[in-house]
């Protein structure tokens, strides 16, 4: 499950900042946030900030998925 939700954040996050179609990249937007508010993205967000092979726009929504965590 966790592979999945990973590779899913992963498509997602290349959809919201590479897709040439606004609706698309809209979408992917409004997944990311409600995903980011899941108790899986706290899971996600550590081992993909651990996955030496994430892009820098992965690290960056980790980090504030797990910003969001510590502060609620």
């Amino acid at each position: 499950m966790e592979a999945q939700a990973m590779a899913t954040v992963k498509e997602a996050l290349a959809a919201l900042y590479h897709h040439p179609d606004d609706s698309i990249r809209t979408a992917a937007d409004r997944w990311l946030q409600e995903f980011q508010h899941t108790l899986d993205a706290w899971q996600v967000a550590d081992s993909l900030l651990h996955d030496e092979r994430s892009n820098l726009e992965t690290l960056i929504f980790c980090s504030q998925a797990l910003s969001y965590f510590s502060h609620s």
